[in-house]
C-alpha cells in the first residue's frame, strides 16, 4: 500500500509540474503587467508549423557554335519552424506587435501581431496574396505558406496557490 502512495504522489507531482501553454494576448500581458524586459525572459512557442520559402531563378540566352543556348537555373530555399519550437522576444512595438526569434542571428526574427485585447498574436506579413504571406527574414524576401498564416504565439503559465491550513485534533472529554 505504501508503494502505491509513493507512485500516486509522484504522478500527482508530474501532473502539477506541467504548465499548460496558452495563446499570448495583449490581455494576458496587461493582466500580469508584463514589461518588455520581463517578456524577454518569457519562453514563446509556435502554435503550428511555419514554412517560409523563396525561389530564385535566372536565365541567360546566348549563342555557342552557331546554336542559340538558353540556360536557366532555379534555387529554392525553405525554412521550417516546427510546431512547439521555442522562441524569444527581440523587441516589442506598442502593445500589439512583437518580434520573435526562433534562431540565432540579427535579422532572423518574425513579426507577430494582434488585432484585439483577447486575440492571439499571429504571424504577420507585409502582404497576403493568394494565401501566401510576403515577409522579410534574414534580410531576404520569403513567402509564408497559407497554413502559416494562422500560427500564433503560445506561452506557459504556472499558477501557484498558497494555502495555509491548521488542524487541531480534539481528544474529547470524559465525565469526571
Amino acid at each position: 500500500m505504501k508503494s502505491f502512495n509513493i507512485y500516486l504522489a509522484a504522478f500527482l507531482f508530474l501532473i502539477s509540474s506541467c504548465s499548460p501553454k496558452v495563446p499570448y494576448t495583449s490581455y494576458l500581458a496587461s493582466k500580469y503587467q508584463l514589461t518588455e524586459d520581463e517578456l524577454k525572459k518569457v519562453q514563446f512557442y509556435a502554435s503550428d508549423d511555419i514554412i517560409l520559402y523563396t525561389k530564385e531563378s535566372s536565365s541567360k540566352t546566348g549563342t555557342e557554335n552557331g546554336t542559340i543556348v538558353i540556360s536557366s537555373s532555379e534555387a529554392e530555399n525553405q525554412i521550417l519552424i516546427k510546431k512547439g519550437t521555442p522562441g524569444i522576444l527581440m523587441k516589442q512595438v506598442g502593445t500589439d506587435k512583437v518580434y520573435i526569434s526562433f534562431e540565432v542571428g540579427d535579422n532572423k526574427f518574425l513579426v507577430f501581431g494582434s488585432t484585439g485585447q483577447r486575440e492571439p498574436f499571429k504571424l504577420q506579413a507585409e502582404s497576403w496574396e493568394g494565401g501566401r504571406g510576403k515577409l522579410s527574414y534574414d534580410g531576404k524576401i520569403y513567402y509564408a505558406s497559407s497554413m502559416s498564416g494562422s500560427t500564433h504565439l503560445l506561452v506557459s503559465i504556472k499558477k501557484f496557490q498558497k494555502k495555509k491550513s491548521n488542524q487541531k485534533v480534539v481528544e474529547g472529554r470524559k465525565i469526571e
